[in-house]
C-alpha cells in the first residue's frame, strides 16, 4: 500500500494500523462516506482538476480508478479477515 499515500493517511488506515481498542468497533463508528465525499477524496488523491481535464487525462484517470478498484477488490476481505 505504499504508493497509495491517500491510503496511508486515511483516518481509515491509521485506525486499523494503530487501533486503541476493538479496530472493527472504530472502524464502524466512523462516520460513513457519501458518495459525494469518495469522489471528492478520490480526486484529492489522484490531483484530479476537471478544470484541465482532457481526454488524455480523462483515459489516465479512468485507468487509475479502474486499478484502485481492482487493488481495493483484493485487500477488502484481506483486511475484513484481520
Amino acid at each position: 500500500m505504499a504508493p497509495y499515500e491517500f491510503i496511508l493517511n486515511s483516518a481509515e488506515f491509521k485506525c486499523f494500523s494503530r487501533p486503541q481498542g476493538d479496530v472493527e468497533k472504530l472502524l464502524n463508528a466512523m462516520p460513513k462516506m457519501s458518495a459525494v465525499d469518495i469522489t471528492s477524496r478520490m480526486k484529492d488523491a489522484l490531483g484530479i482538476n476537471e478544470q484541465f481535464y482532457d481526454s488524455a487525462k480523462k483515459d489516465k484517470f479512468d485507468r487509475e480508478c479502474k486499478e484502485f478498484q481492482h487493488f481495493s477488490r483484493q485487500i477488502v476481505p484481506l483486511l475484513r479477515e484481520m
